[in-house]
């Protein structure tokens, strides 16, 4: 292997791990703000709701990308195969 491709793939591997640590930070401080904000409405939320929140935001926030990854999985694959698609 050439030193340009192992610098290449140092440097998009360093790339990989820094998304991920930034999803992780992320996550974790919407998911703390989510419950604060909870917290906030105890009067008009029950309390197993309001313990739960962060995972509720999860949950949301993982479907919203479900949804969008089909989205754009069939519209390249509707590019690639054409309108009827493979294994249609």
């Amino acid at each position: 292997m050439s030193y340009i491709f192992l610098q290449r793939q140092g440097l998009v591997s360093g790339i990989h791990e820094a998304t991920l640590a930034l999803g992780f930070a992320m996550g974790s401080l919407a998911g703390g703000l989510f419950a604060w904000l909870a917290e906030s409405l105890a009067d008009l939320l029950p309390t197993m709701l309001i313990q739960r929140s962060p995972y509720l935001l999860a949950v949301a926030f993982s479907s919203v990308l479900l949804v969008l990854q089909t989205w754009m999985y069939r519209a390249r694959r509707e590019e690639i195969h054409g309108k009827r698609g493979f294994l249609r």
